[in-house]
């Protein structure tokens, strides 16, 4: 495991509820399939497998789309699919110029991590 740093975050959800948060970026190399990846936190309902160069791309924004695999969890079931993922399906602030750009700098510490990088990876 690579830690990559950790990041602060304030939200306003509500007028009188604001969520402060630590969180501890980390990278784990994951030799597995997406069909062998466990699931055990009730939290997730899913995970999407994609090429890193490509994610590299969708979160520079140098592309709309890339193929992807789903897997979407409904209770003890499992279901795959082949399908696209797109700039749309990404959660806006992790992309935002005007943000910390997560998805960016967290896909191009992966590929430095896999060129054989892993040491001041963080950010």
């Amino acid at each position: 495991m690579a830690p990559l740093g950790i990041r602060q975050t304030a939200v306003t959800l509500a007028p009188a509820w604001i969520e402060r948060e630590f969180q501890y970026w980390h990278l784990l190399a994951l030799p597995l399939g997406l069909e062998e990846i466990p699931l055990d936190d009730a939290e997730v309902s899913g995970l999407v497998q994609i090429g890193l160069h490509d994610a590299i791309s969708l979160a520079a924004g140098d592309r709309t789309e890339a193929p992807a695999r789903y897997l979407i969890r409904s209770g003890d079931s499992r279901e795959y699919q082949d399908a696209t993922l797109t700039r749309d399906d990404l959660v806006p602030g992790y992309l935002d110029e005007d943000s910390d750009r997560l998805y960016l700098r967290l896909f191009v510490a992966a590929h430095r991590y896999l060129q054989g990088e892993h040491d001041r990876l963080f950010w």
